[in-house]
């Protein structure tokens, strides 16, 4: 359930690429309603611009963005295939029983697309980032 009062990070940080990435799409498309409503400078908008932010800062720092438990594993670089895949299901067979395959880079365009979408909303709420 969306917490508007809350930090955020129990829509945007899930477990998975896949369901965090759904999060911070979520996330993001309400922030861009509260634009629509509110003006980008209203304090709504930046609230929830900051959750947005938030998350980032645990997908590529977990100790310093505070509450980020339930952040993904994190990546890695496959030097093979020269792809960025996730380290969760990283080394089982078929590895496709963690966070749907994204090991095997299966639908990364949907796991990473939802959270290019969700940078784009942010830079463009917020140009400094």
């Amino acid at each position: 359930a969306w917490e508007a009062s809350g930090d955020g990070s129990s829509e945007l940080l899930r477990g998975s690429y896949y369901w965090s990435g759904k999060g911070f799409q979520k996330v993001g498309t309400i922030c861009l309603l509260l634009e629509v409503f509110f003006g980008t400078h209203s304090t709504e908008t930046q609230a929830c611009v900051d959750m947005l932010a938030r998350g980032f800062q645990c997908m590529y720092d977990r100790g310093s963005a505070g509450a980020c438990v339930n952040a993904p594993v994190g990546s890695y670089f496959d030097q093979d295939w020269g792809g960025i895949p996730s380290k969760d299901g990283y080394g089982n067979d078929g590895c496709f029983g963690a966070d749907f395959g994204n090991a095997c880079y299966n639908d990364h365009h949907y796991h990473f697309g939802y959270f290019v979408v969700s940078a784009a909303i942010l830079v463009k709420l917020r140009p400094a980032f």
